[in-house]
């Protein structure tokens, strides 16, 4: 009987044993594993500019970028200076070329002719891009990816035509003035009806401000640029034509030394259109 009970107390104490080494003995490697998949799947190596995730997409997505409820759609992720990838932006919507360009290159409107029927093209993913790339280098990749994820129905070129333009010359603060910073600038000389939005940014996003409202390339030749320039959101609703674009520069001409000169340039224009049928590989 004592044996038996020996035998019993023993058998206890090697399960008790073996109980406490399965709580204390954890992998390590396991918390390190999201991050290593994410760094892996969603950086870039040194040469890539730009990467395209391709659905079926993996299972870690879901949890990991994604909102709450949320298994499908498109992620957008910038890569920094410093190598880290940081989410920027989700959509419900299936991707196409024309949303893939807003995604991944900031080309102005008057620099960019996507065909109607080519920017609906399907192109569904996630996109990864590396952040403080220019334009053209950007562009050029996308080519690419576009090019390969549409079994090559698209075609990207880029050439130089002679268009409209306007090119801003002189200063930026009013004749006579100087040091401090200068009242917000209006596009419209009546008094609003309600205070518009003011809205500040460099020179060169108050530009593009203008070739977005305007429809055409905007040339910064001005001397003594300011750091940061301030404008009232009163820009007229609609197209404006050239007698409402006149009248923008010479209200923007009396509140500053600046000259808005209309003429006309070679600008390269990048060019999205379907591919020649006789040039698409055929299915066999």
């Amino acid at each position: 009987m004592r044996a038996a009970i020996a035998i019993v107390a023993a058998i206890l104490a090697i399960a008790i044993v073996a109980w406490k080494l399965c709580l204390i003995v954890k992998p390590t490697a396991i918390p390190a594993l999201p991050k290593q998949w994410h760094d892996q799947v969603y950086g870039l190596d040194d040469d890539e500019v730009i990467r395209l995730i391709a659905p079926p997409f993996p299972l870690q997505r879901a949890s990991g970028f994604l909102p709450a409820g949320q298994f499908t759609g498109q992620t957008m992720h910038l890569v920094r200076t410093d190598g880290q990838v940081q989410p920027i932006g989700w959509t419900s919507k299936t991707g196409t070329v024309r949303s893939a360009l807003a995604h991944c290159v900031n080309i102005p409107q008057a620099e960019l002719r996507v065909q109607p029927h080519a920017g609906s093209v399907v192109v569904d993913g996630d996109w990864i891009v590396r952040e403080q790339i220019r334009d053209e280098r950007r562009m050029q990749a996308l080519a690419l990816i576009l090019d390969s994820a549409t079994g090559r129905k698209i075609q990207v070129t880029e050439n130089a035509i002679y268009a409209y333009c306007v090119v801003v010359q002189g200063n930026w603060n009013p004749p006579g003035k100087t040091g401090d910073p200068p009242e917000p600038l209006r596009f419209d000389p009546r008094a609003p009806e309600a205070a518009p939005e003011v809205m500040r940014g460099a020179p060169k996003d108050f530009l593009r401000f203008l070739e977005q409202n305007f429809r055409c390339r905007f040339f910064d030749e001005t001397v003594d640029p300011l750091q940061i320039v301030s404008w009232l959101n009163d820009m007229p609703a609609g197209l404006l034509g050239s007698f409402e674009r006149r009248a923008i520069f010479r209200t923007l001409e009396s509140q500053t030394s600046l000259q808005f000169i209309e003429t006309r340039r070679p600008i390269q224009i990048w060019n999205v259109r379907e591919r020649p049928s006789t040039t698409q590989p055929t299915k066999k």
